[in-house]
């Protein structure tokens, strides 16, 4: 079987994470290479800040102004000589919002989105919105040991990126979380904040 059938196939037919993971490896790497678990992809080294992404237009969904995500994918997609397009979400002022709302406001932003795609090409795209799974998986760990914190607690968050394009696991983030009860057999969480400090320097959010 191809692996991009399970990589890049349609959306109402996605694949578990185990059939995900062993298609990304035999797509990305010799089918030989004993990874065919969640579990096992902390086996390989986090990656991500050496990570490079190629070039062409840019497509970006999410909070810009002088928030550093939006600054970081223009200014990436300036140096691989990109067009970047934009779509501003503000997720302070979403979290304000009555829960009915923000569907509208969802809505809202995709058809921005369908206007830019309508005549642009984009080659990358960026967006802040919930993990699409099995292609992102997130985990919550506990701080200390590294293991899975139960439901209702706050844990620093690792997540691994398994598309047709990119190969990015083990990728633990500044960030913290408190992981909720699974929906649909996918954890959620809430209550996302930065680490108090990482490598002994305070972290500050906001912009």
């Amino acid at each position: 079987m191809d692996p991009r059938e399970d990589l890049d196939g349609p959306l109402d037919r996605l694949p578990d994470a185990r059939t995900l993971i062993r298609a990304a490896m035999r797509w990305h790497f010799d089918p030989a290479t004993e990874i065919t678990t969640v579990a096992d992809l902390v086996r390989l080294p986090d990656i991500s800040a050496r990570h490079g992404v190629g070039g062409g237009n840019w497509l970006y969904l999410g909070p810009t102004g002088p928030h550093v995500a939006g600054y970081l994918f223009a200014r990436t997609a300036q140096l691989r000589d990109g067009a970047f397009f934009t779509v501003d979400l503000d997720p302070r002022w979403v979290k304000r919002l009555h829960p009915g709302a923000a569907r509208s406001y969802v809505d809202h932003l995709l058809e921005q989105v369908g206007w830019i795609l309508d005549g642009q090409r984009a080659e990358v795209a960026g967006c802040v919105f919930q993990p699409f799974h099995p292609h992102l998986i997130v985990e919550l760990l506990e701080q200390d040991t590294g293991a899975p914190v139960d439901y209702g607690e706050r844990g620093r968050v690792r997540r691994h990126h398994l598309t047709l394009d990119l190969w990015l696991p083990n990728q633990i983030e500044r960030d913290t979380a408190i992981r909720m009860s699974a929906v649909d057999g996918v954890d959620g969480l809430s209550g996302v904040a930065p680490l108090p400090m990482v490598a002994g320097v305070p972290i500050r959010e906001g912009v």
